[in-house]
Formats: structure tokens, C-alpha cells, sequence
């Protein structure tokens, strides 16, 4: 796969499983994305602060050590509501059971999850700005 895209859109990546944050990046970056990551709410957090008007998106695992993705999620969109959230969850397409607060207009995406699945599902949270990429069989 190759980076074919101009999308210069900043997510900020949130995800306690360095497998899946290290392939996520891989997959961003090569879509055309600028990634800032982090292993935890915590870590998120200072990165949100330090680079508040510079992030596009939130992509956060729904359950981690700590804050999970949609008590992060709710937290840093009561500094910026329009920040645009995606969890990423192993539960499905929605919220696991539990405890979350309500993120709205938050999207879901499954885990496990394909370079296209990734792509399409922040190409839709951030508006339709659509990276390109060439996609092998499988993925």
C-alpha cells in the first residue's frame, strides 16, 4: 500500500494494545493522515492540550486502563464540542454494556478491523474527506 492520499487530517489515536495503535499508524499514515498517539486517557489528554486546535479526530478504544474511550471522548468535547470521535470497540458496531457516558454523534467501529473498514469510517466521522488507497485482496 502505498500514501496516494492528500488528506492532511490529525487524529489523535488512543489505544492500550501497541499491535493494534503501531498498525493503526501504519494505516493512517499511509492513507495521508498526520497521527499523534497515545497508550492511554491520561496520555491522550496532554497530547489534546498541547495540540488542542491541531486535532481533527478522535480514534480511541471504547475499554482501556483507566478513563475509557467515551468518558475521554465526552471530556475532551466539553473543551471543543465539535471534535469528531470514533471508538473503536471488539464489541461491535456499538457500545459494549457498561457504564459509558453518551458521546454524541460518536461513531463505532468494529475490532477487529480492516485497512478499508478504518479508512471509509473516519473518511464518514471527518465529512466525506476521502483518502485513497490501494487495497490488497483480504483486506
Amino acid at each position: 500500500m502505498e500514501n496516494i492520499s492528500e488528506n492532511r487530517a490529525t487524529i489523535l489515536l488512543v489505544e492500550d494494545d501497541q499491535f493494534v495503535r503501531e498498525v493503526a499508524v501504519e494505516i493512517l499514515q499511509r492513507a495521508g493522515y498526520r497521527i499523534l498517539q497515545a497508550s492511554n486517557a491520561a496520555e491522550a489528554t496532554d497530547l489534546y492540550r498541547a495540540q488542542f486546535g491541531d486535532i481533527d479526530l478522535l480514534l480511541s478504544d471504547v475499554i482501556m486502563p483507566g478513563k475509557t474511550g467515551p468518558e475521554l471522548g465526552a471530556e475532551l468535547r466539553m473543551e471543543r464540542p465539535d471534535l469528531k470521535v470514533v471508538l473503536m470497540s471488539g464489541y461491535g458496531d456499538s457500545t459494549p454494556e457498561g457504564n459509558f457516558p453518551e458521546v454524541e454523534g460518536a461513531m463505532y467501529l468494529a475490532k477487529p478491523f480492516s485497512v478499508r473498514s478504518l479508512v471509509t469510517k473516519l473518511n464518514e466521522a471527518l465529512g466525506g474527506n476521502t483518502a485513497h488507497f490501494a487495497v490488497g485482496a483480504g483486506r
